[in-house]
């Protein structure tokens, strides 16, 4: 599976978008099933009804076969023709492995590439 993750809590100073995320965000590659079940799970839990932000997207999931997932900053999911916003826990536990996952990846080589373009951003907390 591969992951394109800008922290959910940063501020862009330009839009990042479904088009571009791939452009600006780092690669990370998961392999461990364990990871990618957790961050499905974490993803198909459905709080309620979403408009998806589209200037504002953070994550990108690809899974081999399966339509691209994206997130915004909300945590407003668009897979696909759905949209919908991830129950609060489930955002916040998706945020935290996110983190963790880079933090791990990072130091693994061919796990983690950065963005082909230089970005900045501002975390805000």
């Amino acid at each position: 599976m591969k992951l394109y993750y800008i922290p959910f809590v940063a501020a862009t100073y330009a839009a990042i978008t479904p088009e571009n995320i791939r452009d600006v965000a780092p690669e990370l590659l998961v392999s461990s099933a364990r990871d990618t079940r957790e961050i499905f799970d974490f993803i198909r839990a459905r709080g309620g009804r979403g408009r998806f932000e589209p200037q504002i997207t953070r994550l990108l999931i690809q899974e081999n076969g399966q339509k691209p997932i994206f997130v915004d900053y909300e945590g407003v999911v668009r897979w696909g023709s759905s949209q919908y916003s991830l129950r609060p826990s489930s955002f916040l536990r998706l945020h935290l492995r996110l983190e963790r996952l880079v933090a791990q990846l990072s130091k693994i080589p061919g796990r983690y590439k950065p963005a082909p373009m230089s970005f900045s951003y501002t975390i805000l907390r």
